[in-house]
């Protein structure tokens, strides 16, 4: 036997019925209250450092990992994120606008490693991620994430160096090898001028070879001194457009002596971002190659342009172009599709080393018969300076 009656569970049903829709009436007049943006695990066990802020970097709330990051005593609710992490005028109105341009978007960007000094002589390095707010009706809002990268960042540098000694050690033999040779030529042409000091024209003959032979050991040493600390920036810093022009125009006297001819477009919006001088070598090693493609004439045409994200700077040539076995060692060090002693291989590896420094790319396009177009990439993100740099 049941224990309810068929119209004991209806009124049973009914009443429960009755009861779940009174609830969600109740439910739906009571006003609503403000939703936690960053919740409780990331407020309180998520390792990286996360802030909400408003359009001028202002924080309305943080979780504790980024108060340890911070080094910051008390609240951080109403601090600006900028000031927190000393950035310059220029990097703080740059942050800005991306930060504006995420929320308008509502795409998340990554930036370069920021440098900044969070204690006093100690230098930090922070990855940055900024995302649109979690909330999409809270407009005028967005999340910023900050992640320490200081480790990573010093064993990237030791690799680097652990990668440049390699690169120095196989230089050094190779330089020896390279000097050998012409030494060799040198010292017997020398030995025959003396021989022949009674011959005016003989002793000319093999002083010129012995000149020959010592040109080549001085174009090995220069390319040994400029390989010899690539990826240190020089000490001066300047403007895009200004180590541009300056690159094009000291390579015109060789690019006049091989009837090449040179053109410049660069946008000028370039002079506005403020780099290290070491891109100024980038250039000079690009156009340098072109230069060398084209021995017997041809054009070379530079343009720079700036975007909406990114600076791109093209160096197209008329050359004899690579192969597509060629492409995909020309980033190896001592690969070298030149003759003789014009490269030992380590300009383009070199440049990508260097460019590695700003988050940018080096992209390089080429057939055979159809010349070479290469491609520099740099995150528009105010002043560039290797990293953002506090």
């Amino acid at each position: 036997d049941f224990p309810f009656a068929p119209r004991d569970l209806f009124l049973g049903w009914l009443a429960g019925r009755l009861l779940v829709e009174a609830l969600e009436r109740i439910e739906a007049d009571r006003p609503a209250e403000p939703a936690i943006a960053l919740g409780s695990f990331l407020q309180e066990h998520f390792s990286q450092g996360v802030a909400l802020v408003d359009r001028d970097l202002r924080v309305i709330q943080a979780n504790s990992a980024l108060i340890r990051l911070l080094r910051h005593r008390g609240r951080l609710i109403g601090e600006d994120l900028a000031s927190l992490l000393g950035l310059a005028s220029g990097q703080r109105e740059s942050l800005k606008n991306i930060l504006h341009w995420v929320i308008e978007h509502q795409e998340a960007r990554e930036l370069p490693t920021l440098k900044c000094s969070l204690e006093e002589g100690k230098t930090h390095y922070l990855g940055v991620r900024l995302i649109p707010s979690l909330q999409p009706l809270k407009a005028g809002q967005g999340i910023v994430m900050l992640e320490d990268l200081s480790e990573l960042e010093k064993l990237k540098q030791r690799l680097h160096l652990y990668e440049h000694l390699a690169i120095m050690g196989k230089l050094s033999l190779c330089v020896a090898h390279e000097l050998n040779n012409p030494l060799d030529g040198v010292y017997r042409y020398l030995t025959l001028a003396q021989r022949k000091k009674d011959d005016p024209q003989e002793v000319e003959r093999y002083l010129t070879e012995a000149q020959k032979g010592l040109h080549k050991m001085s174009m090995t040493i220069r390319s040994l001194m400029s390989s010899a600390n690539p990826l240190k920036a020089p000490p001066t810093a300047d403007n895009l457009l200004h180590l541009l022009q300056d690159a094009v125009k000291i390579m015109m006297f060789q690019a006049s002596d091989q009837r090449v001819q040179v053109t410049l477009h660069a946008s000028p919006e370039l002079k506005e971002i403020e780099v290290d001088g070491d891109l100024y070598h980038v250039f000079v090693n690009i156009i340098k190659n072109a230069l060398q493609a084209m021995p017997h004439g041809g054009k070379l045409k530079v343009d720079g342009t700036v975007g909406a994200q990114d600076i791109a700077i093209h160096f197209q040539d008329t050359g004899s172009g690579l192969s597509t076995e060629e492409l995909g060692q020309i980033f190896q060090p001592f690969y070298s599709t030149k003759n003789g002693t014009q490269g030992l291989g380590l300009g383009l590896p070199i440049c990508r080393k260097i460019l590695e420094r700003y988050a940018g790319q080096l992209l390089v396009e080429s057939q055979p018969g159809q010349g070479t177009r290469v491609t520099i990439l740099l995150p528009k993100i105010g002043d560039l300076g290797g990293t953002l740099e506090a």
